[in-house]
């Protein structure tokens, strides 16, 4: 595992030695770049996430009380002598 590790470490070297300082700033400002917007981009995905499952689970309790009342009215009425 050193081994491999230590080859492209090496790698690496070998083509900060042939990139300028231009090119090496660019690279490194790029993959910030691509980190930070990944990161927001998940951050809103599971935010969003959650946002819809709160939504969803509000409908879904509302749906339940409406349909407990109508069936607590139903069996009252079923069961009420006549």
């Amino acid at each position: 595992m050193r081994a491999l590790l230590q080859q492209v470490a090496d790698r690496l070297h070998a083509i900060e030695d042939h990139l300028t300082v231009r090119t090496q700033i660019a690279a490194a400002v790029a993959a910030m770049s691509i980190v930070l917007v990944g990161t927001l981009a998940a951050g809103a995905a599971l935010i969003s996430y959650r946002h819809t499952a709160a939504l969803i689970e509000s409908g879904l309790a509302g749906i339940a009380s409406t349909t407990s009342a109508r069936l607590d009215r139903f069996m009252a009425s079923a069961t009420a002598p006549s």
